[in-house]
């Protein structure tokens, strides 16, 4: 186990003792409510749905329409609660907490250098504690209405008919692609649905509607991939090109990685960060203020659907900091996270800084800030710097932003 303070992990798993003898002598209804409070965690899962032409197995579709086929394909590892394994019981009550049963294929590869493959399963979801990010891939006028007939479908098979209430949606999820549909309309009813641009007819409009009308929270996922949690800033020096300047690392920026699903959601960031709060990156790889630029597209996309009114829906900034390349969705646990650490503070001790930065990486590695590997939650409910516009608006490459008034929730994944 590593001592040194500043390669501490926040999301260590608690040892305790879980023993229960007794448990088997309690009344069966008991024992159910039992696993079913264990069972409740929430978790973000990565959808892609693809034309059945990409992938090779069963077709999954359930569609409004007769028309559309796609697979479903949940990415992500550690996706089923190991209460599935424990003995009959509890997988009967695993089946009912997350109720709604799609088919589905998971991709793998067999070997790191094998292209990948798909293998044949069941996606099991849970609509009051799990988070949907969901991007359709095919053709232009393959996509919305595979994703339409998603949404009806995922409605349709819940005994409760609830369907989709949290989302999480980043840059290029397919809500935002809605902008590149016409709705239709008295006027363009009759016209050729492989027109450009395509119809989007009442059918799949209304499973869409009905979608975000009832959602009841959407987290932007803003996270701004530079070189992992160091930064550097940089201004332009008006020939195209840009100068370099001081260096900041901020360790305590949460480490994003989309290959984990199950989190644990805390209403505030226990650990003393105010300083850190101070100077946080939020710039993505186009320049733009990721948050900001991200609910403006939502607003677009919106008002483009005819939705005037404000949905009821919370809005949630998901922040966090993607790990340099040879790390990006390589972290399984706390072997894989610790070899993380070491490679990034490896890496930016040997830079060349000068003495400001230097000093500034050895103050914060000196005040032990736990790494988190999971994501900060900024709530829209109030005014937050994450929106504003600012002077820096001009170019720089690594834009801070101080967001020491907006102390934010934290999301910790579960890291065995």
């Amino acid at each position: 186990m590593d001592t040194q303070p500043h390669l501490k992990i926040f999301n260590t798993p608690q040892k305790h003792d879980a023993r229960f003898p007794l448990f088997t002598k309690l009344p069966p209804e008991i024992r159910f409510m039992i696993w079913q409070c264990a069972l409740q965690r929430n978790r973000i899962i990565k959808l892609s749905l693809r034309p059945l032409s990409v992938a090779d197995g069963a077709d999954t579709g359930s569609y409004i329409d007769g028309t559309e086929r796609y697979h479903l394909i949940v990415n992500g590892i550690q996706l089923q609660s190991k209460i599935f394994q424990v003995n009959r019981e509890s997988r009967e009550a695993a089946l009912v907490f997350y109720r709604v049963h799609l088919p589905c294929q998971f991709p793998f590869k067999p070997r790191e250098k094998d292209i990948m493959k798909w293998a044949q399963g069941v996606f099991h979801y849970n609509p009051e504690w799990d988070f949907l990010s969901i991007y359709s891939r095919g053709g232009k006028h393959h996509d919305i209405r595979s994703f339409a007939n998603f949404l009806h479908r995922l409605k349709n098979d819940d005994p409760k008919h609830v369907g989709l209430l949290h989302l999480a949606v980043n840059r290029f999820d397919t809500f935002y692609n809605l902008t590149r549909y016409k709705v239709a309309s008295e006027g363009n009813r009759d016209r050729d649905p492989h027109d450009d641009p395509p119809v989007l007819e009442a059918n799949h409009l209304k499973a869409i509607y009905d979608t975000l009308d009832q959602l009841q929270e959407v987290f932007f996922i803003c996270t701004p991939q530079t070189s992992g949690r160091r930064k550097m800033a940089a201004k332009p020096d008006g020939t195209g090109g840009h100068i370099m300047g001081t260096a900041f690392f901020n360790r305590a920026h949460p480490i994003w990685n989309s290959t984990l699903a199950t989190f644990d959601r805390l209403e505030r960031d226990p650990r003393l960060i105010p300083k850190d709060l101070e100077k946080v990156s939020v710039r993505h790889q186009w320049g733009e203020i990721q948050s900001r630029d991200m609910l403006q597209s939502w607003q677009r996309m919106l008002k483009h659907c005819g939705i005037n009114e404000p949905l009821q829906a919370k809005y949630t900034f998901l922040l966090a900091t993607v790990p340099q390349a040879a790390f990006a969705n390589h972290v399984f646990g706390q072997k894989t996270a610790r070899e993380m650490l070491k490679h990034e503070d490896s890496r930016v001790i040997a830079m060349p800084y000068d003495e400001a930065s230097t000093k500034r990486y050895e103050e914060q590695s000196s005040r032990g800030i736990e790494n988190v590997f999971g994501f900060w939650l900024f709530s829209l409910d109030s005014p937050s710097a994450l929106l504003e516009k600012t002077d820096g608006d001009d170019g720089d490459l690594c834009k801070f932003l101080d967001l020491s008034n907006n102390w934010p929730g934290l999301g910790v994944f579960d890291l065995p």
